[in-house]
């Protein structure tokens, strides 16, 4: 099978591999022959690239990265803890030199994210990713551009251990960084209304807000579970730039790759956190929620390597 634009799909070409919709709700199976209808279904609901069959690659099967069943448990997992940040911590209200102040005073932090359960479901993923000996991308599910946070929060997850795994990081600092990139974003939740608003619409205090979020998650995270540092650094950093023009601290990279060898960069951008910003902007880039443009795996990753994803 092959990845194809949405655009460049016929009636009667064969789905290679099934659809989701943005609750991760099967919207349609692989083995199907595509009708016209289908096609359009496809189109209204943002999906831009899918898998199909064909002579020239009917042997080809991308690898699933984790099975169906791990991610709808971690899915769920994520959506109820997303969602009682969202309704405990509704921030909307509050100038941004206000929110860090509600932050630490609000004793309710502690009880909203269940650290030890979402590690837990870390660990599902992880395992699973092991025991299938995933290595590519090509096995992500394809979703559509309405896609919800915490599905970015799970595949975000997925990738950067894949990219933990190239680097040959045990089994410990794969969970460490999964934990870290399943909470990445949790500070953006008690922004309901800003989250998803386009940038060039937001005011300078809006703007503002939304760039310190990982201020934000990483308090949240702080609160509930203190003794995490590593996954807190990690979270604090995601976007951050190896040029040092990244957000919140302006910290710059090692000028390394992040390899086991590299130990602890003092003073520098944490070698999980490089990680975590490169997974976090592909997921972006492939789910058309980075600049608009829903970009295929391939392009998604000559944009990374080319450094034109700028400050994100």
């Amino acid at each position: 099978m092959q990845i194809v634009n949405i655009n460049k799909v016929k009636p009667g070409d064969v789905l290679g591999k099934s659809l989701f919709n943005k609750k991760s709700e099967l919207l349609l199976s692989s083995g199907y022959e595509l009708t016209e209808d289908m096609i359009n279904l496809m189109l209204s609901k943002g999906i831009s690239f899918v898998y199909v069959m064909n002579e020239l690659t009917k042997d080809i099967n991308p690898e699933e990265v984790i099975s169906s069943t791990v991610r709808e448990i971690t899915n769920q997992k994520m959506a109820d803890t997303f969602a009682g940040v969202e309704k405990n911590l509704a921030f909307e209200k509050f100038a941004p030199e206000n929110i860090k102040k509600q932050l630490e005073d609000n004793r309710k932090l502690k009880k909203i994210v269940n650290m030890p359960a979402v590690k837990k479901v870390v660990g599902e993923v992880l395992e699973d990713i092991v025991e299938r000996q995933a290595m590519m991308f090509s096995g992500l599910q394809m979703k559509s551009t309405d896609g919800q946070d915490y599905e970015h929060a799970v595949d975000t997850t997925v990738i950067s251990i894949l990219i933990s795994r190239q680097f040959r990081y045990d089994y410990s600092e794969m969970k460490i960084l999964g934990s870290a990139a399943i909470v990445h974003d949790i500070g953006k939740m008690a922004f309901k209304e800003l989250r998803n608003k386009p940038i060039n619409e937001m005011t300078a205090d809006e703007k503002m807000i939304i760039r310190e979020h990982p201020i934000y998650s990483k308090m949240i995270l702080e609160a509930s579970d203190p003794e995490a540092y590593v996954e807190q650094a990690v979270v604090m950093q995601h976007h951050e730039m190896d040029n040092g023009r990244g957000y919140p601290a302006g910290l710059k990279g090692f000028g390394r790759p992040p390899t086991r060898e590299r130990g602890k960069d003092a003073g520098f951008i944490h070698r999980y956190a490089e990680i975590l910003a490169v997974a976090n902007v592909y997921d972006n880039l492939i789910s058309g929620t980075f600049d608009g443009e829903t970009y295929p795996p391939d392009r998604a990753i000559l944009k990374l390597v080319n450094g034109e994803a700028g400050v994100w």
